[in-house]
């Protein structure tokens, strides 16, 4: 988590992903930290049937974060800054599920902003009316960090062992 004095300090060095709702497909939601990129939260998710049972907001596959990551012209090293319109708790959701896929990824440097574009301009840090348009990038998972994402036998084993807290 950074802080808005930290991100102002370090802009230009860091990438801004702006999750959110779009209002309709062409019409962005107001209020954006300068050069920050959106993407609809719909994006940070995917949808998948296993045994007949339709499971929605799942993770991105390495396929999808290397789609995404490009068109949001972020590249491998780049480090990153997640925020949110910040408005509702809801939105932090899609901003920590962005974060962890990336993680899982092992992109290195990704933090969210704490507070969203609202503590943001609250502290009364620039606001601009449109998100900046990224240049495409090539972004390429090169590896993961598969001991970050708990599987379904390590819930079962946290089940039976009392020093395991599952939230």
């Amino acid at each position: 988590v950074v802080s808005p004095q930290w991100l102002l300090q370090h802009m230009g060095q860091v990438v801004v992903v702006d999750v959110r709702k779009l209002i309709t497909k062409t019409v962005e939601a107001p209020g954006f930290i300068p050069g920050a990129v959106v993407v609809p939260y719909s994006r940070v998710t995917r949808g998948i049937n296993q045994n007949g049972i339709k499971l929605d907001s799942m993770a991105l596959d390495k396929q999808a974060l290397e789609i995404l990551m490009a068109e949001l012209g972020v590249k491998v090293g780049d480090a990153v800054v997640i925020t949110t319109p910040g408005d509702r708790l809801n939105n932090l959701t899609h901003a920590t599920r962005l974060y962890w896929t990336m993680k899982y990824f092992a992109h290195k440097q990704v933090a969210i902003l704490d507070g969203g574009n609202a503590f943001w301009q609250a502290q009364k840090l620039p606001i601009v009316a449109k998100s900046s348009s990224a240049s495409a990038s090539q972004y390429r998972v090169k590896e993961l960090m598969p001991e970050i994402l708990a599987q379904i036998a390590d819930v079962r084993g946290g089940q039976k062992n009392l020093k395991t807290q599952i939230i």
